[in-house]
């Protein structure tokens, strides 16, 4: 399955692609050592959250969060403090993932 999405189509739902991408690392996880999806979406108030699912081979898995917003003056962006735990199994099956310090 081909991860891709035409732009032509208009904005993708995250949701939506984040699963075809899951679905095609699944597919090929035999092959792969690591993998990472990345995906940004909107808080309610209008923040961008960054999003990272990155996974071993071994099974262990971290999801860290990051949120962003603009300063309006500027058009700088500031961002939020890197938040990240534990993830889940998204590619491998069954993966256990150690408690990661977000402050690294």
């Amino acid at each position: 399955m081909d991860p891709t999405t035409d732009a032509a189509d208009g904005p993708a739902d995250a949701d939506a692609l984040r699963e075809r991408c899951l679905q095609t690392l699944r597919s090929e996880r035999a092959s792969l050592r690591a993998t990472s999806v990345v995906t940004a979406t909107r808080a309610p108030d209008g923040a961008a959250l960054f999003r990272f699912d990155l996974e071993h081979a071994d099974g262990s898995a971290v999801t860290a969060v990051l949120r962003a917003t603009v300063d309006p003056s500027t058009r700088e962006p500031r961002y939020g403090e890197l938040r990240a735990d534990r993830g889940p199994a998204l590619v491998q099956p069954g993966g256990t993932a150690p408690v990661v310090d977000a402050a690294v």
